[in-house]
């Protein structure tokens, strides 16, 4: 008796974590569908409000793509299990409005707690769909997966690319007539400037926020959007056995669940707290002041599995005064500097787009301009790197901002 008591106590805790697992990962739209379904199987659930909202307030416009929905509706047609089909629904959700994947395979991994195999294979699959290019990392590797079977205009697009767009023929050691580059350089031109380009945008709908940040003359302040889970007391008077029965089960899974909404508040205050902390230079002064910060970094300051950060920021999002932003957005990845102290990637990416902001418009810095100016602020990284960081703020290559007809340009 006593081993059976046992064993239905652990399988109680081990549902109950499972439940607590999923309910980390919703953002607040999704948590209050879900509550609202379990409302309609128990009539002790009252419909859940947001505490923070009453009249829709917070909402705020979340774009959706047409081209994002037709992306979606060809991955369910995938001959392939439902794992990988939810990775790619999910690498979809990701994609900029150019239809480059913003985050690496890595950090996807991690985000889902899945291997790094699947994550390969699904983007794989995405790259398939149409538009052709979904889900590419660069512009550079979407250019590669479009000269797919000329080989010399690959070549150049990997390791020549700013320079064949530049025509600077000189700077280019392929051993082959000035006439071969000059028309591979005018196919690349006719390539799409990005796998989504020309493709329309739908009417944006509104989805609600999971945290409102303010400012006011204390400093930071914010409020995680909290739903009033209420029970009803309209069926208490039930006399008969079964009746009683039936209420006793459905009061064991409302608190259940009610435990479950409220560590889900109180991780997601913790972590809120900590980045609104943490990063308030970027929030004060923006994306060039954001530092360096991993996942693990976050646990390890609220106390917390490195897992339990990734569950709770995937997919949230937080209304800030100059607007909607993913919780995601408070991480970056650290790059070394010639000191020995770090800075965000993200900076780095900002400070770039400054530069090419203030530039002198008849002369565009290069990518390799802007290289030897990081290395003189003792960031060492490589011309590549900074094309790929220059693609990621929207800013075409030094080329076409001279003239404006190449198809590096923003979207």
């Amino acid at each position: 008796m006593k081993l059976r008591q046992n064993q239905t106590t652990n399988l109680s805790m081990t549902q109950e974590l499972s439940q607590a697992i999923q309910l980390l990962k919703y953002p607040i739209d999704e948590l209050i569908e879900y509550v609202q379904e379990q409302a309609l199987e128990n009539p002790l659930f009252e419909f859940p409000k947001l505490s923070s909202q009453d009249s829709g307030a917070f909402d705020v416009p979340s774009p959706q793509k047409d081209w994002r929905e037709s992306a979606k509706e060809q991955v369910r047609t995938l001959n392939v299990n439902e794992e990988v089909v939810g990775i790619i629904l999910y690498l979809v959700d990701l994609l900029n409005e150019r239809g480059l994947l913003p985050e690496r395979e890595e950090e996807v991994a991690l985000s889902l707690d899945k291997d790094m195999e699947l994550v390969r294979q699904a983007r794989g699959l995405l790259r398939t769909l149409e538009p052709r290019g979904l889900g590419a990392l660069s512009l550079e590797e979407f250019f590669y997966q479009e000269a797919d079977g000329d080989s010399l205009l690959q070549e150049l697009i990997q390791n020549h690319l700013e320079s064949l767009v530049e025509e600077k023929w000189d700077e280019i050691p392929i051993d082959v007539p000035k006439e071969r580059l000059q028309q591979a350089r005018k196919k690349l031109t006719g390539f799409r400037p990005f796998p989504s380009y020309g493709l329309t945008v739908r009417t944006p709908e509104y989805s609600t926020p999971d945290v409102v940040l303010t400012k006011g003359e204390a400093g930071w302040s914010f409020a995680v959007q909290k739903i009033g889970l209420k029970r009803s007391s309209h069926y208490d008077g039930w006399d008969s056995q079964e009746g009683q029965d039936f209420l006793k089960a459905c009061e064991r899974q409302f608190r259940v669940l009610q435990r479950g909404v409220a560590q889900r508040e109180q991780t997601l205050s913790e972590l809120v707290a900590f980045l609104v902390e943490y990063q308030q230079p970027f929030l004060d002064e923006g994306g060039a002041y954001l530092k360096p910060l991993t996942y693990k970094e976050a646990a390890e300051q609220i106390g917390v599995h490195e897992s339990t950060v990734s569950r709770t920021v995937k997919g949230k999002t937080a209304q800030t005064p100059f607007g909607l932003i993913p919780l995601k957005r408070f991480f970056a990845q650290g790059i070394l500097k010639a000191d020995g102290t770090t800075v965000s990637d993200v900076s780095i990416q900002e400070r770039i787009k400054r530069w090419i902001e203030e530039e002198e418009k008849g002369e565009p810095l290069s990518d390799q301009a802007l290289s030897d100016r990081l290395k003189e602020e003792g960031v060492r990284i490589s011309r590549r790197t900074v094309a790929k960081y220059r693609d990621r703020v929207g800013m075409p290559s030094s080329r076409g901002r001279k003239k404006g007809n190449v198809n590096t340009s923003r979207a």
